[in-house]
């Protein structure tokens, strides 16, 4: 099996979108609003689909949520929750 990480995320989508997008995002939302990182990634997704969604339309948006849907969310959230801890 070969190693498919990337810069110790779980692979490029996860650190290109978390890097892009979703870093600076998690600044402005509220640890209090989230029960988990479940709760919390499934708003992560809806945010990166909106994102793209008002940039582009047609074969440029289905390539780039294409993309995105390979990103762990789930792993971006456990990263931001793990930020609010400290």
């Amino acid at each position: 099996m070969s190693n498919t990480t990337y810069n110790g995320w779980a692979n490029y989508a996860t650190w290109r979108i978390h890097l892009e997008l979703i870093s600076d995002y998690v600044d402005t939302l509220d640890a209090d609003d989230y029960e988990d990182a479940s709760d919390l990634a499934g708003t992560l997704e809806n945010y990166v689909d909106e994102v793209l969604e008002s940039t582009g339309s047609g074969l440029a948006l289905d390539y780039a949520r294409a993309f995105a849907s390979d990103a762990d969310y789930h792993e971006m959230a456990e990263a931001a929750l793990e930020d609010w801890k400290e």
